[in-house]
């Protein structure tokens, strides 16, 4: 409890000292490249048997007695319009009693956005996060974790009538997380991740990292038989972003302002998993109810908004859903080798899924 507490007044001094600077240029900070996670709504800084896949919560490592090894590749988008394709390895091994160490490596790299024969926006052409991390189990209840990462940064932006190279920016986070089991059918998580000053290219911009704080929670109730479920609930919130305030519904903003996740996991008798969420967060934006406004000369206007608004204010003339913030996913598992698939059904404005696919090893 003395560690949630530090954390919790941790977070507290970030956001009294966080800087207002721009945040456009670390979004590759925020896909999300684990495929089990992006299958359950993104919920995960609760789950304590992700292996080297510390992106949400390092202590996840302090759960992990066998040696490890994971390989991810994906396809999944930026903020609205710039797609984007990752691939990630890593990897853990145990030292001691309770005590587990990883290391991992981000690669992304930003596409082009064509619309007819133009291209139009370019923003990230390579992008690189390594990782160092550590889990402890201070007792069968109780893991703390932390990572270091340092990052390597291009920032280049190209249109047809000019072309600006913003130049290149190295920085490095410390992501600090716990979880605590009080029951064998509840587990609770809490992290901060992305603490560390901002990046500068070489025009002297600060882009300040999407410093977040996350809890969340796992239920597992007891099922007869030879199948294990699970029900994930994550609430986040990047420090440095704000999401719009509607000051007629105050008590929905305030809910609008923290991202949520909520997912459900099946597992068949430890070979096989069928996972589904829901998450939408607003500041990004992705996920959430997409609404539209068909305008009687043509064309249409799309919104992105809660579910809460969605049900109890939405916005006047949007009461055509255009799509909904759910995830989905499957892995399967076998004598120490696991496949996992996670995507995205629906992100705002765009109608494609994103995936990840991983492969894990246990020696």
């Amino acid at each position: 409890m003395r560690q949630l507490v530090c954390l919790l007044f941790f977070a507290g001094c970030l956001k009294a000292f966080s800087r207002d600077v721009l945040t456009e240029a670390t979004d590759f900070l925020q896909v999300i490249p684990d495929p089990r996670t992006a299958g359950i709504g993104y919920c995960g800084v609760a789950l304590t048997d992700l292996g080297p896949n510390t992106w949400f919560n390092p202590s996840c490592l302090a759960y992990s007695p066998r040696p490890l090894a994971a390989f991810t590749a994906g396809d999944c988008s930026y903020w609205i319009t710039w797609p984007v394709a990752f691939a990630r390895a890593a990897a853990s091994i145990p030292l001691r009693s309770g005590l587990v160490v990883g290391a991992s490596a981000t690669y992304t790299q930003v596409s082009f956005l064509s619309i007819g024969d133009s291209s139009i926006f370019g923003d990230h052409p390579s992008e690189l996060v390594s990782a160092l991390s550590a889990g402890y189990r201070l007792s069968s209840r109780l893991a703390l974790g932390v990572s270091v990462k340092p990052m390597l940064s291009h920032y280049w932006v190209y249109q047809p009538e000019n072309a600006a190279y913003r130049g290149v920016a190295v920085s490095a986070a410390i992501d600090a997380g716990t979880q605590y089991q009080p029951w064998s059918w509840l587990g609770t998580g809490l992290s901060l991740t992305n603490l560390g000053p901002a990046l500068a290219y070489g025009d002297s911009e600060q882009v300040a990292l999407p410093i977040t704080a996350r809890v969340g929670c796992q239920l597992k109730p007891r099922i007869p038989g030879p199948v294990a479920l699970s029900v994930l609930f994550d609430v986040w919130r990047n420090l440095e972003e704000h999401v719009w305030r509607d000051t007629l519904t105050p008590l929905i903003s305030a809910c609008d302002q923290f991202s949520k996740g909520i997912g459900l996991e099946l597992r068949f008798a430890g070979l096989a998993s069928i996972r589904a969420g829901y998450v939408e967060d607003l500041s990004f934006p992705r996920g959430g109810v997409i609404v539209r406004r068909n305008f009687p000369g043509g064309g249409t206007e799309l919104w992105e908004i809660s579910m809460l608004r969605y049900l109890f204010r939405r916005p006047e003339g949007f009461d055509l859903v255009d799509g909904i913030g759910l995830t989905w996913g499957v892995g399967l598992e076998y004598r120490g080798i696991a496949v996992d698939l996670g995507y995205d059904t629906r992100r705002f404005l765009l109608r494609n899924s994103g995936y990840r696919l991983q492969l894990v090893a246990r020696f």
